[in-house]
């Protein structure tokens, strides 16, 4: 699966502590070629669904389509 991000999530994860940057990008990756394990909640209120990946204190909110995982944010828990 590939992933693509939006313009909105490129400038979030440039503004994340190196670590939490490449932890997220690990997880990305990990999670496009086996979703298993991850910690994924599907969001109401949304269609078609967004669903929420947690990394530490960080959660990726993204979409499913096709063969491709599109990152829309990157937000820091605080």
């Amino acid at each position: 699966m590939q992933v693509l991000l939006a313009p909105a999530a490129v400038k979030d994860l440039d503004r994340l502590p190196t670590a939490s940057r490449e932890d997220v990008v690990v997880t990305l990756e990990r999670f496009a070629s086996d979703a298993y394990g991850a910690d994924v909640k599907k969001l109401r209120g949304f269609q078609p669904p967004l669903y929420r990946l947690r990394v530490g204190n960080v959660r990726i909110l993204f979409r499913e389509r096709g063969e491709a995982l599109h990152v829309y944010r990157i937000n820091r828990d605080f």
